[in-house]
C-alpha cells in the first residue's frame, strides 16, 4: 500500500503517541507488518517500524512540532559530499554533508513493482552542486524488507568529483546500553579532530584501544568517548552489512548492500552525560568528511577509492536493502548475513542459529 500524507495526520512510531512534526509532507509505504515513511523535507527515511510494536529505530533528531524546514534526521543522505566544504564553498552557501538533506524533495514516478509489492519515487535537484537524485523504494508485500535504488546524475556542463553516504542513525527509545551493533567491517582507522592524513594506528573491528583501555565498538556504554571509526570490508566479499539489535525490546534493524556500490563503513557513536544518544550505521563511498581538495590529495586508502567522479550528464546507480526482524531476549548479536533473491539469513554469534526474513 502507498499513500502521501502529512505528519500531522498520521502517527509515526517513534515510541511516543504524537507525530514528529505537523504538516511535514511524506510518502508512506506499508504492508500488513510494517510502515516506512519518507520525509520530503530533506528526503529522510523517517520511520521504519513494525505496526504492532511502534518502536522506530531511526528516531534520531526528528524535527520539533510545527518545524517544516528541510533537515537531516533518521536515515538521511549525504550528497554531493560527506562533511565539510572548503572555506570558500561554505562562504558560497554549501552546507555540511551537502545539499540533499537540506532541500525539499518531490514525488516522482513510482518504482516498478511485482507480486503486489508497493513502490514510491522521489527526487531532488541540488542547486549549488548541479547534481540530482532519483530514488525508487519498494516495500515487499511478504515481509519487513525495504529495497531502495538511487540514481545520481551530474547535470553540470563539466565533470565533477562527488561522494555519497547513507547515514542511518538510531536513537530514541530503541537505543540504550543493551543495543549491539554488528557488521562485516574489517580494517579501519579512527576519524578524529583534526582529520587524520595518515591512517595510524590501524583499527580492526570490533575492539580498539582508546585512552589506554580496550573499547568494544559493538556497544555504546557509559565511559566510551564519542567518535567515528571508518572501515573497509574484507577483500573478496560481495555484500557489506550492518545490524543493530536491542534484545530486551526484541527488535533488530539491518542494512545490506553491494560493496562495489559502497566500500566504506563508518561507525559513529555519541553519548551525552553517560547516556547513549545516537549511533550512526553509515555506509558510503568515502571514509573522510573532508573538502574535495583534501580528498583528492589522499586519492585512496587501503587501496580503496575515497571519491566518485561523474562526467557531464553521467549517472551512477546504487542500491541498498533495509530490514527489520523480531529477536529473542537472549539474542547474542549477528555473526554474518547472507542475502538471496527472496530471503535474508542472519547467523547468530556463538550459537550459529539461523534467523530468516523472507520477501
Amino acid at each position: 500500500m502507498y499513500r502521501i500524507c502529512v505528519f500531522g495526520f498520521i502517527v509515526l512510531f517513534t515510541g511516543v503517541s504524537n507525530s514528529i512534526a505537523d504538516e511535514r509532507k511524506t510518502l508512506v509505504l506499508e504492508n500488513d507488518q510494517v510502515i516506512a515513511v519518507f520525509d520530503l523535507g530533506g528526503g529522510a527515511l523517517a520511520d521504519f517500524s513494525f505496526k504492532d510494536q511502534r518502536l522506530n529505530p531511526l528516531a534520531w533528531h526528528h524535527p520539533a512540532p510545527n518545524d517544516t524546514t528541510p533537515q537531516p534526521f533518521g536515515h538521511f543522505l549525504c550528497f554531493d559530499r560527506l562533511g565539510n566544504p572548503s572555506p570558500q564553498e561554505k562562504e558560497n552557501g554549501m552546507p555540511f554533508h551537502g545539499e540533499a538533506s537540506k532541500i525539499f524533495w518531490h514525488e516522482s514516478a513510482a518504482a516498478e513493482v511485482s507480486n503486489d509489492d508497493s513502490g514510491i519515487g522521489m527526487k531532488c535537484e541540488l542547486p549549488l552542486a548541479k547534481m540530482s537524485v532519483n530514488r525508487f523504494a519498494v516495500l515487499s508485500k511478504r515481509g519487513p524488507v525495504l529495497q531502495v535504488k538511487e540514481v545520481f546524475t551530474n547535470v553540470n556542463l563539466l565533470g565533477r568529483v562527488c561522494n555519497i553516504l547513507q547515514h542511518p542513525s538510531i536513537g530514541g527509545l530503541f537505543l540504550d546500553e543493551i543495543v549491539l551493533v554488528d557488521s562485516n567491517a574489517w580494517k579501519g582507522f579512527s576519524v578524529g579532530n583534526p582529520m587524520p592524513m595518515v591512517e595510524e594506528p590501524l583499527v580492526y573491528w570490533h575492539t580498539m584501544v582508546k585512552n589506554g583501555s580496550f573499547t568494544d565498538l559493538r556497544k555504546l556504554v557509559s565511559g566510551d568517548n564519542p567518535g567515528v571509526e571508518s572501515f573497509i570490508c574484507r577483500k573478496g566479499e560481495k555484500f557489506g552489512w550492518i545490524t543493530a539489535c536491542n534484545p530486551k525490546k526484541g527488535l533488530l534493524i539491518g542494512y545490506i548492500w553491494l560493496i562495489e556500490d559502497y566500500p566504506w563503513i563508518r561507525h559513529w557513536r555519541h553519548i551525552v552525560d553517560g547516556i547513549p544518544q545516537a549511533r550512526g550505521l553509515e555506509f558510503g563511498t568515502t571514509p573522510l568528511p573532508l573538502p574535495f581538495g583534501d580528498i583528492l590529495k589522499k586519492h585512496e586508502i587501503f587501496g580503496t577509492p575515497i571519491f566518485v567522479y561523474l562526467d557531464s550528464n553521467e549517472s551512477i546507480e546504487k542500491s541498498f536493502t533495509v530490514f527489520l526482524m523480531n529477536i529473542p531476549v537472549d539474542f547474542r548479536g549477528v555473526k554474518s548475513v547472507e542475502k538471496t533473491e527472496n530471503k535474508i539469513e542472519l547467523y547468530e554469534r556463538e550459537t550459529g542459529k539461523v534467523f530468516t526474513v523472507t520477501f
